[in-house]
């Protein structure tokens, strides 16, 4: 099945592999790096009162595990990009990333 979603194309770098105890680099998908990408996102998501605290959180996380770092993510999520004023103050939710 191929990965439609517009982070596809990302690298991820720098990712503590908890088993091993070693630092793990790799695709978005079908990595271990990716998988342990997720976990951290999804640390962030769950920490974050508001999606301005989780955009901000997912730019810091990504300046160190992205190559790229947060000028190669996309739409929101994109430093200099802003979040539109309805989304700013809203809770975010945990759901799957498709």
């Amino acid at each position: 099945m191929d990965n439609a979603t517009p982070t596809k194309g990302l690298i991820f770098k720098d990712i503590l592999d908890k088993k091993t105890g070693e630092y793990i680099s790799g695709a978005h998908t079908g990595t271990s790096a990716g998988s342990y990408a997720h976990q951290e996102l999804k640390k962030i998501l769950q920490t974050s009162e508001n999606y301005t605290q989780y955009v901000e959180g997912v730019r810091k996380w990504a300046d160190k595990h992205i190559e790229g770092g947060a000028d190669a993510l996309p739409g929101y999520f994109k430093r200099g990009e802003e979040l539109p004023e309805h989304l700013k103050e809203q809770e975010v939710k945990d759901r799957p990333c498709p």
